[in-house]
C-alpha cells in the first residue's frame, strides 16, 4: 500500500442520502404520475444572448415521450410550441428564433424532461422525426433539460455529459423581474469562456481526431464524451483498464455501499423500502472488477399485511457484480456511460430472491394491483449499484491515497465519498496518474460540478440540478439562460 497523503477535516451528516437521479424520477411517477398540464403553474425561461458575432440562435424542443403523451407546452408571444408535422406530433418542436421568442420569454406550462436545443446555426432543415445528430452534424447546439409538472421537486439541469460546444449558465429567481426579485440557484461555466474549456478539452483528449466533430470548413463545433462510445467503434478518450490493473497491482479492495428508497404513492407511502449494497470489490489482471457481498434491504415502517417480511440480518447473501474487460470496448462503455452492457453481469443467488421479493411485495396485497417491481425497484437498484462502482472509478476514487480525517478515500466505504466536505474527485484525488475520466474532469472543475459530465454527477456534492417550481420553501418563477460564445464558425451555406 502507498503512503496516504493528508487533506482537511471531514464532516458526515447523520443521514448518507443516496444520490441517484432515476430515483428523484421514481419518486415524481409515485407521488405525481396523475399530473396534467392544468396541475402545473406556469413560469418564465428567459434567454440571454450575449453573442454579438452570433446574434440569431434558435430554440428546438425535443419530447422525450412522443407517442405516449404530451410532455411539453409553452408558448410566447400568443403562439404555442409545435410538434405537429403533416398532421401528427413528432419528436421535435418547430424551430424558433430567439429573437422571435422575445424579452418576455417562454411561458413554460408543463414539461415533463423535455430537452431544450440551443441552435448557432439554423436547424431548420434538420429532421424533426429525430433528435440531432451529435455524432456527425455540424451544426452547433447545446441543449440544457427541464421537467416542470407542478411538483414540488421538479428540476432541470445543464448537461454536457455527451458533448460540449456552447458555455451556458442557468440561474434561478422569486419574484417579477422589474420588481423586487431574489436569486435562488446558479449553475453553469460562469465566466469561462468555450476557449478556456476548449484548450482544456483538446489537452484532456490529446488532440485525438475522434473525439471532436467538425464542420465542412474544418472548424471543431463539438467535443463529444466518452460515454458516446457504447463499444461498437474504439472509444478516442483513455481506456480505464491501466486504472484497474494499477488497483489489481495495489491489492486494494474497495467497500461499495450505498442504498436508495421506494414506496408507493399516499395514502400508501408506508413503509419506505430501502434497498442497497453491501460489496467488496477487486480487480482482476485483465483489469475486470468483481464486487462480491450482499444486497441490503431496510423496511422503515410497519409493513403491510400478506407482504413477504424482509430476509434474516437485512440482506440476501452471495451476490456478485462483475465488469468484465475481456471485450475492452464493453468494458469501457458500461463505465464511461455508467450502463449495464454485455459486460456488466450479476451472479449469486441473492439477486433472484431480491428479484421475487419486489415482485410479491405489493401496495394492497389483498389485490395485487401493484409491486415494489413496478415501481421499477429491481432494474433501479441494479443501475445504482453499477453506478456506485462506476461513478467510484470515473471520479477516481478507488485506490486513492488522498486523505482526510486520517482516512485514505481507497480506505472509506463508497458512501462516504459522497459526503466529503468540500467534496474532492478527479484529478485532486489522483495528482500522479490521469485515473479518472479526464473529460469529466475539466466539465467538473470549469463549472464546479454544476453541469452534468457524467450520468451521476449528483453524487459529486450539491450536483447541477435547479429546482423549477419550488426552491427552499419559495416559488420558482423564472429562470434566465446566459448562452455563451460557441466552437467554430458558421458552417458553409
Amino acid at each position: 500500500m502507498r503512503n496516504c497523503f493528508q487533506a482537511g477535516p471531514m464532516s458526515f451528516p447523520v443521514c448518507i442520502r443516496a444520490w441517484f437521479p432515476g430515483l428523484v424520477l421514481m419518486v415524481l411517477v409515485g407521488l405525481c404520475g396523475a399530473c396534467t398540464t392544468s396541475d402545473a403553474d406556469a413560469f418564465t425561461v428567459y434567454f440571454n444572448n450575449s453573442n454579438d458575432d452570433i446574434p440569431e440562435v434558435w430554440l428546438q424542443v425535443q419530447d422525450p415521450h412522443n407517442g405516449t403523451d404530451s410532455s411539453f407546452k409553452a408558448s410566447y408571444g400568443g403562439k404555442s410550441i409545435d410538434f405537429s408535422e403533416n398532421g401528427t406530433e413528432v419528436m421535435m418542436s418547430v424551430p424558433v428564433r430567439l429573437l422571435d421568442i422575445g424579452v418576455n420569454g417562454l411561458n413554460v406550462e408543463y414539461s415533463k424532461g423535455a430537452l431544450l436545443y440551443l441552435f448557432f446555426d439554423d436547424p431548420s432543415g434538420n429532421p424533426r422525426t429525430a433528435a440531432p445528430a451529435h455524432m456527425v452534424s455540424g451544426l452547433r447546439f447545446q441543449p440544457f433539460e427541464l421537467t416542470m409538472t407542478g411538483n414540488a421537486g421538479d428540476q432541470g439541469d445543464l448537461t454536457a455529459i455527451n458533448y460540449y460546444t456552447a458555455p451556458l449558465n442557468l440561474t434561478s429567481y422569486h419574484g417579477t423581474p422589474g420588481g423586487a426579485v431574489e436569486m435562488l440557484q446558479h449553475t453553469g461555466f460562469g465566466s469561462n469562456t468555450t476557449a478556456t474549456i476548449a484548450t482544456a478539452l483538446n489537452a484532456a483528449c490529446r488532440y485525438a481526431p475522434g473525439a471532436v466533430v467538425r464542420n465542412s470548413l474544418g472548424d471543431i463545433v463539438r467535443f463529444l464524451g466518452p460515454s458516446n462510445f457504447t463499444g461498437e467503434t474504439a472509444n478516442p478518450w483513455p481506456s480505464m483498464v491501466p486504472y484497474m490493473q494499477s488497483v489489481r497491482a495495489a491489492r486494494q479492495v474497495t467497500t461499495i455501499q450505498n442504498a436508495n428508497g421506494f414506496s408507493f404513492a399516499a395514502p400508501d407511502n408506508v413503509p419506505t423500502y430501502q434497498f442497497g449494497c453491501d460489496l467488496k470489490a477487486t480487480a482482476k489482471p485483465d483489469g475486470s472488477i468483481v464486487a462480491s457481498g450482499k444486497i441490503t434491504v431496510q423496511v422503515l415502517g410497519a409493513a403491510r399485511k400478506g407482504n413477504p417480511a424482509p430476509p434474516a440480518r437485512g440482506a440476501w447473501p452471495d451476490a456478485t457484480v462483475t465488469i468484465s474487460a475481456e471485450d475492452v470496448k464493453a468494458f469501457n462503455a458500461a463505465i464511461y456511460g455508467q450502463v449495464r452492457n454485455a459486460a456488466v453481469s450479476f451472479g449469486g443467488t441473492g439477486w433472484d430472491k431480491f428479484r421475487k421479493f419486489t415482485q410479491n411485495t405489493w401496495k394492497d396485497p389483498d389485490k395485487r394491483d401493484k409491486s415494489l417491481a413496478d415501481l421499477g425497484a429491481y432494474d433501479t437498484t441494479l443501475d445504482m449499484i453499477v453506478g456506485e462502482i462506476t461513478t467510484g472509478i470515473l471520479g477516481g476514487f478507488l485506490d486513492s491515497d488522498y486523505a482526510v480525517g486520517g482516512t485514505c478515500l481507497k480506505d472509506m466505504p463508497s458512501k462516504m465519498w459522497w459526503s466529503l466536505k468540500p467534496m474532492q474527485a478527479f484529478s485532486r484525488i489522483q495528482p500522479e496518474h490521469p485515473y479518472y475520466n479526464v473529460y469529466a474532469n475539466v466539465i467538473y472543475d470549469l463549472s464546479g460540478n454544476t453541469v452534468y459530465g457524467v450520468p451521476y454527477s449528483d453524487r459529486f456534492g450539491s450536483g447541477p440540478l435547479v429546482n423549477s417550481v419550488q426552491f427552499d420553501g419559495k416559488s420558482v418563477d423564472y429562470w434566465v439562460v446566459d448562452i455563451g460564445t460557441p466552437l467554430g464558425a458558421v458552417p458553409a451555406q
